[in-house]
């Protein structure tokens, strides 16, 4: 929550104002519903952020410091307004997320309220996004992930947000977000037939917010309003605001929304932008209707860009410095978590201008000290070339450097560069080995690796029944090209006992999350009655959903099965 020190609003109480223990320092934001200030807390000594009510078309200051109502037309919406931003205040409370701002206090005084937050240290969303433009899928994920969790406990709680955006998504110094601003929260379900006109980011707020009924709000809200929020990361703009596609769509049939499949082509991948998609879909029913399912349509990445989990320990002295001197000051002394932290800020451009060669810098004095996740991302980088010259010999180094540290990202990235040969000369067996020390810490994907080695005899003697259990790990927590080979072993028999049925369940599992070959299985299954009763009615459905995908063999199928019954 960087300091705003460009304007001072009429309005503001001024720097040095004591409300109850808390003394103005600063403001930090100024929206239509209030203003948030920087304060120090006497009693514990340290910064905290106040926002207080004060909207600015309903309410003064007068010289007493007290906010009023600018007339008696006015009074009724302004204490109604009071009452809802207390009752934020205390819907807030009830969150203890990490990704969730947390709040300390709330009070009423000088006839208006305020809230008392902690004080976070890094930069806005909106603000990156400025500086940027766009960022990349890596950090995207970074971002949107924690705040889906915490948006998990509000929903669960009965509440939306309403109010999701760039400006309100907090990127704290150690990449950590938080989520912001819970300005339109209400009760969502929750009936009131006073409202304030209706507060909404053009671009970011579905249709059904535009209505002056909250009936039709819910999780979808939200979703939609995230959804946004990532296409302006993936595009540079936000998507078209929600009154201009109702009235294209009204008058034309034609929406106006550009998918984001066919903008973030070739840069994005393809779940990704299909999950934006879903989300900004115009008709609420169409979107997806709960978070946990968005989430799932995200994926799981692999070898993801990990960031720093150590957090720079501010003393109430350090706080009145910028983020960036902290950490300076303390790498220049040897702190190891220090010189990652600051090695963060240059890579992503937090609270300091984007320099890549000055986080490579700061890395490796760290990963030379045996910083773990320092030597973890200087393989990234390396690997992918940011900001030196792709180099995997070099990669491989600081991965494995990883690995012997007991990173499992690292282990399962330097098993894999052991069996293509990347990196490094291909070894097999050391391939094995490193999927092997993966695997038996429930790296998913290192499990579903190790069966293919036991299954293809590479690295290891060939073995059908080690392949069968490693295989089944790894699709009973979700791996669905596990799941699909688990259909295959047992249809054949193969590492164990032959069963149609459990054929069919796994093959099931993961058709039903699209994958194409499962699909097609599926038609062989239901055409031919193996293990279920003869269906060519669902064989049909699933060879066709495989040919829609593409798949050559389920289009023939499809069409002998046409053609058989037509005849």
């Amino acid at each position: 929550m960087a300091t705003d020190k460009k304007h001072r609003h009429l309005n503001a109480l001024k720097r040095g104002h004591k409300i109850h223990w808390y003394e103005i320092s600063d403001i930090l934001g100024l929206g239509g519903f209030g203003i948030t200030y920087l304060a120090h807390d006497l009693n514990l000594d340290h910064q905290v952020a106040i926002k207080e009510y004060l909207p600015v078309d309903l309410s003064t200051r007068d010289d007493a410091s007290n906010v009023q109502p600018v007339s008696s037309e006015h009074a009724e919406r302004y204490h109604w307004g009071l009452s809802r931003f207390l009752d934020e205040a205390r819907t807030i409370g009830q969150f203890k997320h990490p990704n969730i701002v947390r709040v300390r206090n709330v009070f009423e005084a000088n006839n208006t309220a305020y809230m008392v937050m902690d004080y976070e240290l890094g930069e806005s969303l909106q603000e990156i996004l400025s500086r940027r433009k766009t960022l990349d899928e890596e950090d995207i994920k970074s971002v949107i992930l924690p705040i889906i969790e915490g948006m998990r406990h509000v929903h669960a709680a009965g509440f939306i947000h309403r109010d999701v955006k760039p400006a309100n998504i907090f990127i704290r110094v150690d990449g950590d977000p938080v989520l912001l601003d819970f300005g339109s929260a209400r009760k969502s379900l929750e009936d009131s037939n006073k409202s304030l006109t209706s507060i909404f980011s053009r671009g970011y707020a579905p249709i059904e917010q535009y209505n002056t009924s909250e009936d039709t709000q819910g999780p979808w809200t939200d979703i939609y309003s995230l959804g946004a929020t990532l296409y302006r990361a993936i595009t540079g703009v936000p998507p078209s605001d929600a009154v201009d596609r109702s009235a294209a769509i009204s008058h034309t049939s034609r929406d106006t929304y550009v998918p984001a499949v066919i903008i973030g082509k070739g840069k994005y991948s393809r779940s990704l932008l299909d999950a934006i998609d879903h989300a900004l879909q115009f008709k609420q029913q169409d979107r997806p209707q709960s978070i946990s399912d968005w989430k799932l349509e995200f994926g799981e990445p692999e070898n993801d860009f990990t960031l720093p989990n150590e957090k720079i320990n501010l003393d109430s002295t350090a706080e009145r410095k910028t983020a960036y001197q902290v950490a300076k000051e303390a790498a220049d002394q040897g702190d190891v978590v220090a010189m990652s932290n600051l090695a963060f800020m240059f890579a992503k451009g937090i609270g300091v201008e984007k320099d890549e060669k000055q986080s490579i810098y700061w890395y490796k004095n760290a990963a030379e000290k045996g910083h773990l996740n320092s030597q973890y991302n200087l393989g990234v980088i390396y690997a992918k070339g940011r900001g030196v010259t792709q180099d995997y010999n070099e990669s491989f180094k600081w991965y494995k450097m990883a690995a012997e540290q007991g990173d499992i990202s690292a282990q399962s990235t330097v098993a894999m560069m052991c069996a293509k040969g990347v990196g490094t000369v291909k070894k097999e067996k050391e391939a094995v080995n490193w999927y092997h020390r993966a695997a038996m810490q429930d790296h998913v994907n290192s499990q579903f690796m190790l069966a293919n080695m036991f299954l293809k005899g590479r690295g290891v003697p060939r073995d059908e029944v080690e392949a069968f259990e490693w295989f089944h790990s790894a699709a009973e927590k979700g791996h669905i090209n596990a799941q699909v080979t688990l259909g295959y072993l047992y249809g054949k028999g193969k590492g164990t006992e032959r069963n149609d049925a459990e054929s069919f369940n796994w093959y099931l599992k993961a058709a039903e999350q699209g994958h194409p070959n499962a699909q097609y299985n599926l038609g062989v299954i239901y055409a031919k009655g193996r293990g279920i009763k003869q269906d060519m009615a669902d064989a049909i459905k699933w060879y066709r959903k495989a040919a829609e995908q593409g798949d050559e063999s389920a289009q023939q199928a499809l069409e002998r099965l046409m053609e058989k019954q037509g005849a």
